[in-house]
């Protein structure tokens, strides 16, 4: 009994003795994976805050488009009507 004993304590301290040596060995891995990961984040969120810079830029140029259609439609219907008030004149 006190062998079997024995030979169980050793069998769990080699397990233990082994899961000891394994344990940098899967840090070092796990460290790497780690590493590899941040870097993915950082090339994505550059890849989203270009999207996002790009995607402001057209909507800028977008809103800017509409308002410059605006200012040609006002523009227009300003001369129209000083060329009426300029008819107008003539006539009196």
């Amino acid at each position: 009994m006190a062998k079997e004993e024995a030979r169980k304590k050793t069998g769990e301290a080699m397990l233990l003795k082994d899961e000891w040596k394994r344990a940098p060995k899967e840090r070092g891995i796990f460290e790497t994976e780690v590493a590899a990961l941040r870097s993915t984040v950082v090339e994505l969120e550059a890849n989203r805050d270009r999207d996002i810079r790009r995607g402001s830029c057209a909507a800028r140029r977008e809103i800017a488009n509409g308002f410059q259609e605006v200012l040609s439609s006002l523009e227009k219907r300003w001369v129209e009507k000083k060329k009426e008030v300029s008819a107008e004149i003539q006539l009196h």
